[in-house]
């Protein structure tokens, strides 16, 4: 009779460990979103921030000890990880000080124009945003907010956050520029940073690719991953479920998504609808008041990576079915961690080090 550790693990006893390693690593995990401010330094093109003009729908909370205040009642809700996006959050780092105080695990998304010092922020992870590639950049992000546009925001990008361990890209990639996709993750590397793909999407024409210019897109991303595997944290199956948008038990969508915000008053009916969701997790403007989502674009073309990578990993139960599947969500998993430099999965650390941080993690 094949017992229920040789059925998910199919008698592998590191795939085992991996998996217990994660559990137990993420069992006190808690995230929130926080937007901390609605300005920004550019005007990326079709950037959904913008193009969904949040930047109008609310006020913004200026005074620091307000931003205390909010953090604290955050991390006493249980919150213990803080994705902080904008607009451009690196303008303030006083506001990012004060949500550090208070929870312990922090991750700023950022344009990289502007470098977050390592000096206050040394155990923040920054995520890079990059469209199209090397070339195109310039044409889709290097924008004043005035309109200006200006060249080299890759280069200055890169310069800023030159081999520091905090630092990767977030790579959206889209069809028009598949060519530059190889080298620009070549370049990164040689900057010594990490890349995790993205998927490019016109929210201000809502222009989706077709399929096979999803499925193009999905064998190059591929072909250089397979070239550049230290390179690329992300992996075959996250690639394939965000490139393709379902995976083996459903579509990913607002039903299905589990990075809806548990107290907005707009989505009681998602919650109850039985699809998992990330437990705690609340989604928050730039006055602190609670919004729908990560993004808040068009539900039915997102393909946010972080809430893709969100999608499997809350679904575990729908890999427990072979050992194959049970890879696939292991592999996903410690990539996902791996983006960040507070968690043991970060490449940054040495193999003694991560084995003396994962002696510290009860197995169960």
């Amino acid at each position: 009779m094949v017992n229920k550790t040789d059925r998910l693990f199919g008698g592998d006893s590191e795939l085992e460990i991996r998996f217990k390693r994660i559990i137990s690593f993420s069992s006190d995990k808690r995230t929130a979103l926080f937007h901390m401010t609605n300005h920004c330094n550019l005007r990326c093109q079709d950037c959904w921030f913008f193009v969904e003009k949040f930047d109008q729908r609310t006020s913004e909370i200026r005074e620091i000890e307000r931003w205390q205040s909010f953090a604290e009642k955050e991390a006493e809700r249980g919150t213990t990880v803080g994705l902080l996006i904008g607009g451009e959050p690196t303008l303030y780092p006083n506001r990012i000080a004060a949500i550090r105080s208070a929870i312990p695990y922090l991750t700023v998304s950022s344009n990289g124009e502007i470098p977050l010092s390592r000096t206050d922020f040394p155990d923040t992870t920054v995520a890079l945003t990059l469209f199209g590639g090397y070339k195109s950049d310039d044409k889709m992000r290097a924008i004043r907010s005035n309109g200006t546009r200006f060249s080299g925001l890759f280069l200055k990008v890169l310069e800023n956050y030159r081999y520091d361990p905090r630092a990767g890209f977030v790579y959206a990639v889209n069809f028009d520029a598949i060519d530059e996709i190889d080298e620009t993750v070549k370049r990164i590397r040689d900057n010594g940073l990490r890349v995790l793909f993205n998927f490019y999407r016109n929210f201000s024409s809502h222009e989706v690719e077709t399929e096979d210019q999803e499925m193009a897109l999905l064998d190059r991303v591929l072909e250089v991953r397979n070239r550049y595997p230290d390179v690329v944290s992300s992996t075959p199956h996250m690639l394939e479920t965000m490139f393709v948008g379902k995976t083996h038990w459903g579509k990913f969508g607002y039903n299905t998504c589990p990075s809806i915000s548990c107290d907005f008053e707009g989505a009681k009916e998602r919650m109850s609808n039985g699809h998992p969701t990330l437990p705690g997790f609340n989604a928050y403007t730039a006055n602190h008041e609670v919004t729908l989502c990560c993004t808040g674009g068009d539900c039915s073309t997102c393909r946010d990576s972080q809430a893709i990578s969100s999608w499997i990993l809350s679904n575990m139960r729908k890999y427990m079915k072979s050992p194959d599947l049970m890879r696939n969500w292991v592999e996903a998993a410690e990539s996902y961690w791996s983006q960040f430099i507070w968690s043991p999965w970060h490449p940054h650390y040495h193999k003694d080090d991560l084995e003396e941080k994962l002696d510290l993690i009860n197995y169960g």
